[in-house]
């Protein structure tokens, strides 16, 4: 793709651009390969406005351009381009006109077509995506996918798990009951693990009663743990906790105290797991990480926190004036929303797509349980 990448500047005796202003071409025709599409043209626009220029956009005809190696006298317009022929049909690129006379509008329409024409290239973009859950059962856990960051515009609000509100999750009901059968026959329990949105919201009731609750959130802590009655503990996971880790506190807490008996793993809430997992397999393939949108979302988190230990980038990209070219100059780009604000992903993958070739991967990793109930014996029936 590289080698068809032309650098040009066109100047045309039309007036495209007035003094302060610069002109995006949402799309243009060049002389020799014809019509040129822009998707990119949005990023070009937000960052000329961004500097302090008056912008417009519109579509640039054969009229306006005609090609020269130096302006003559009788040029009014100075359009700088670059293009690049698709692999799989047509030609893309993008064009800034500005004002001969004017030497600011000039320089910026110049370096700035220069800048993201050093990022056309051919590139992945990872999304982690999911489906959305059915319905639990009574004894169904919150198992059935990742949540989802956002749709038709609305942004979604978190349960303390980091499923979604408009999925039917019973993780945090079932911690709250099942800790209080527990502390109801006198277990002292543990609470393991940590959601991906802080504590779990506890009644205060829950805190205060004996004989008591103990929050264990690590290995280490395990080890330490001490307890008043250790023949009478009972664990409860907390919703959302990535069981990976949350499995390593319980095999300490096993080995420490043999009595420990727990919550029914149909209870425990697999989604942070899932996007824990999904995070690491997407980040293990990334050079950068944009986190596209306003707020925060739990998978917005949990890749942003894996990126960071694996000491790739994270760019956060509030609007698109914040986009520049090293932020994407990049051979696979992760991409996850924080909320369903704009930008969004599918607003920037569509950007993206003219700034080179892309493809566009959605991984998904979920965990499903599925509830067994013993047979009954006919002898016992």
């Amino acid at each position: 793709m590289n080698r068809s990448v032309l650098l040009e500047t066109f100047h045309s005796s039309r007036e495209i651009a007035d003094r302060g202003t610069v002109t995006v071409a949402t799309s243009w025709s060049h002389p020799q390969r014809g019509p040129v599409t822009c998707p990119a043209h949005p990023l070009l626009t937000a960052s000329a406005g961004h500097a302090g220029f008056n912008t417009v956009t519109r579509a640039l005809t054969t009229r306006d351009l005609r090609h020269r190696l130096r302006p003559g006298p009788s040029a009014a317009s100075t359009v700088f381009a670059a293009s690049y022929e698709n692999p799989t049909g047509g030609v893309v690129g993008f064009a800034v006109a500005a004002h001969p006379a004017d030497r600011h509008a000039l320089a910026f329409a110049r370096e700035e077509v220069a800048a993201w024409r050093t990022v056309l290239r051919t590139r992945r973009l990872l999304h982690t995506s999911h489906p959305h859950s059915a319905p639990h059962t009574e004894r169904q856990s919150a198992a059935a996918a990742l949540p989802s960051q956002g749709r038709d515009g609305r942004p979604f609000r978190w349960r303390a798990c980091g499923c979604p509100v408009t999925t039917a999750c019973p993780a945090v009901d079932n911690a709250v009951s099942t800790i209080q059968r527990f502390q109801s026959r006198g277990d002292e329990v543990v609470l393991i693990g940590r959601s991906p949105l802080g504590p779990l919201p506890l009644p205060p009731t829950l805190l205060q009663a004996p004989p008591g609750l103990t929050v264990c959130e690590t290995a280490d802590q395990a080890e330490t743990l001490t307890l008043t009655n250790p023949g009478a503990l009972a664990f409860v996971m907390a919703p959302g906790a990535v069981t990976s880790q949350t499995t390593r506190i319980l095999a300490i807490l096993r080995r420490r105290f043999p009595r420990l008996r727990g919550q029914h793993p149909d209870q425990w809430c697999y989604t942070a797991t899932d996007l824990h997992d999904a995070a690491r397999s997407v980040m293990a393939e990334s050079d950068v990480l944009l986190v596209v949108g306003q707020g925060h979302s739990p998978a917005s988190t949990v890749l942003s926190a894996e990126a960071v230990r694996a000491g790739i980038p994270v760019h956060r990209i509030e609007s698109l004036t914040v986009l520049r070219p090293q932020h994407i100059d990049a051979s696979t780009v992760a991409l996850v929303e924080a909320e369903a604000t704009p930008p969004t992903c599918t607003t920037l993958s569509g950007l993206l797509a003219g700034l080179g070739p892309w493809s566009t991967i959605h991984r998904e990793l979920v965990s499903r349980v599925t509830t067994h109930t013993p047979a009954t014996h006919p002898a016992n029936r």
